[in-house]
């Protein structure tokens, strides 16, 4: 099994509980074995990394040690309002987010590179698809380091 490193921890903030259910389940299959959090919409993305709110007493990693898969179309804040906030944000602007999200219009995917995701992963329909591009997705995200805060190596 692969650990991606013993710090970074995967943030999944997706507001279907099938979807949620199905990624979690295809990158544990994939070999991830590191902490998976996981919240239902923007809002709870945010109050997780500010730790505010629910989670404010929470043993959770920090923004340095995460990576946010991230869907688009949420209740409450959606993904385009998380990407805005963390890339904003003195501490979560170099948050990696991969956008795994069913929209699939040019123009949204412009739109999440531009404010700045790092990888737009298009979720597909089909149970098997799905489950094929998870599986794929924790191949990216094996190997992934997140960058150490302020530039630091």
């Amino acid at each position: 099994m692969t650990k991606v490193t013993d710090e970074v921890s995967v943030l999944l903030v997706e507001d279907d509980d099938g979807h949620a259910d199905l990624v979690m389940w295809n990158l544990e299959k994939a070999g991830i074995q590191n902490p998976l959090y996981r919240v239902k919409n923007g809002q709870q993305a945010l109050n997780f990394l500010l730790k505010q709110e629910e989670f404010m007493d929470a043993e959770i990693p920090s923004p340095d040690n995460l990576v946010m898969l991230l869907d688009i179309n949420m209740p409450v804040m959606d993904g385009y309002e998380v990407i805005k906030f963390v890339r904003s944000h003195e501490g979560t602007r170099l948050l990696p987010i991969v956008m795994l999200t069913t929209a699939e219009d040019k123009r949204e995917v412009t739109k999440c590179y531009e404010l700045g995701c790092n990888l737009f992963m298009k979720k597909p329909i089909e149970h098997s698809e799905l489950t094929s591009l998870i599986q794929q997705l924790g191949a990216i995200l094996a190997p992934m380091r997140v960058p150490l805060a302020g530039g630091q190596s």
